[in-house]
């Protein structure tokens, strides 16, 4: 190009390049309901998709497997390529959401754009106006060291119409095998939301949501 620069040299790169647009236009990428990262399946919905599919669930809550709702960050993906546990947790999973700049990035890149992030951030306030609105109870559970009687007060003050009809903060690893679940049954909540470390959170709740 330095031999060959000049007004009517770049006229006539712009020309070509105006009749290759032309010749091989570039495939329209498309919008799927899903799409597939790496080995992880994620659900391309957007917030408020996301928020309708929760409430038709709602609406059908006892008629079939509960619904379990995974964020997927670029974590999760590198993960799953080493634990096949974890990547059939969150595969068979009826709601994965994508979380983070990178994983968006990555299925522009595959051709499959995702509509929406769909940070916890973002969704988890909006989920629980939407379980006010209902009139949903809630269980909170959050893992060791954290406090889900703060959590629980704090969450009152944000929302003050949530019902959370219990709270509880796992002291060992061990207790969420064999205790939790029968709590959860019992405290007749509607919703369980967790703060465990993951992989532990996608997997027992894979393994549990058809006794919870």
């Amino acid at each position: 190009y330095a031999n060959r620069r000049g007004l009517l040299y770049d006229f006539s790169l712009l020309g070509r390049y105006l009749v290759a647009v032309v010749l091989y236009p570039t495939p329209r990428q498309s919008t799927p309901e899903e799409v597939v990262v790496d080995t992880l399946r994620i659900d391309n919905l957007g917030v408020a998709g996301s928020l309708k599919r929760v409430d038709a669930c709602l609406d059908s809550r006892g008629s079939g497997r509960p619904l379990q709702i995974n964020f997927v960050n670029v974590s999760s993906v590198n993960h799953a390529r080493r634990d096949v546990r974890f990547r059939k947790a969150i595969n068979q999973s009826a709601l994965n959401l994508p979380e983070g700049a990178t994983v968006r990035r990555a299925a522009w890149f595959l051709g499959t754009p995702l509509r929406q992030r769909v940070d916890r951030s973002i969704f988890l306030p909006r989920l629980c106006n939407l379980l006010s609105r209902r009139g949903s109870k809630v269980f909170l559970l959050v893992q060791d060291g954290g406090d889900a009687r703060t959590l629980q007060t704090e969450w009152g003050l944000q929302f003050p119409d949530l019902q959370v009809v219990a709270s509880e903060s796992l002291k060992a690893e061990s207790q969420i095998a064999t205790t939790v679940a029968t709590r959860v049954r019992e405290s007749g909540a509607d919703v369980l939301i967790t703060g465990l470390p993951s992989p532990l959170q996608e997997i027992w709740l894979a393994e549990h949501a058809p006794s919870l």
